[in-house]
């Protein structure tokens, strides 16, 4: 909701010029502003709406599996990084140094595309083939995204396969999940020994000065001790 917020915001401002020039992503001539914020800004009001209302419905599935934090992380991995992929493909071809880049349709495919692969029988996703054919299609739409399509009012050429490549993103965080899910299971349970074992220690420990307090009276205990009595006994009351 807040994404949808702040574009919703951008959009009602974006014209005034200055706003348009230095928020799109131009290949020849990026600037770092324009690389983390091109996402915020959409050509037109089609493109808007089809954006905002992928990612409020798909992404709000994601977000639900992965928490807020999870969404926010996969949302401005798939943004930038389809932005940092238009301007490395602007470097591989002289012709493409006067695209632009703008939007998150990028992020909408993304969201698409892991929704797909997570749960391959979802509604949101039954017009979509099954998520190991999801490479031919794009393959297919990299190459209609590799020539200019004019879909600007201003004419300004737009490179779509930055874009597209949104659906790599999101197939690959998608994939990563088990990965990742794997490795902060693995995580836990090694804190979790770790605290039982601590918590074994202490305890063994405060058993041995129960047992000289016993036998030879609390002021037996050297400063050390004491402290260390002291210190446990705050452990377990916080607990």
């Amino acid at each position: 909701m807040l994404f949808l917020v702040v574009t919703l915001i951008l959009w009602i401002l974006q014209g005034r010029e200055n706003l348009v020039e230095t928020t799109v992503l131009r290949a020849g001539e990026p600037t770092l502003r324009s690389l983390f914020t091109s996402h915020l800004l959409h050509l037109s009001g089609y493109h808007l709406s089809f954006s905002l209302i992928i990612i409020l419905i798909a992404g709000g599935v994601l977000e639900t599996r992965w928490g807020t934090p999870g969404f926010i992380a996969f949302y401005l991995l798939t943004a930038w990084g389809t932005s940092a992929l238009n301007l490395a493909s602007a470097l591989c071809s002289e012709k493409l140094a006067d695209s632009v880049s703008c939007g998150s349709a990028g992020v909408a495919l993304g969201t698409l595309a892991a929704v797909g692969f997570l749960y391959p029988e979802h509604k949101l996703i039954w017009f979509s083939p099954p998520a190991k054919y999801l490479v031919w299609v794009v393959i297919f739409m990299g190459a209609m995204g590799l020539e200019f399509l004019d879909l600007s009012a201003s004419g300004m050429p737009t490179f779509l396969l930055p874009q597209v490549s949104g659906v790599v993103f999101g197939l690959g965080c998608a994939a990563l999940e088990t990965r990742v899910a794997g490795l902060l299971e693995a995580w836990r349970s090694r804190r979790e020994r770790e605290a039982r074992r601590r918590a074994a220690l202490l305890r063994e420990r405060v058993d041995e000065l129960l047992d000289k307090i016993n036998a030879k009276g609390y002021e037996s205990l050297s400063g050390d001790e004491k402290a260390f009595l002291r210190e446990a006994s705050k452990h377990y009351k916080s607990r």
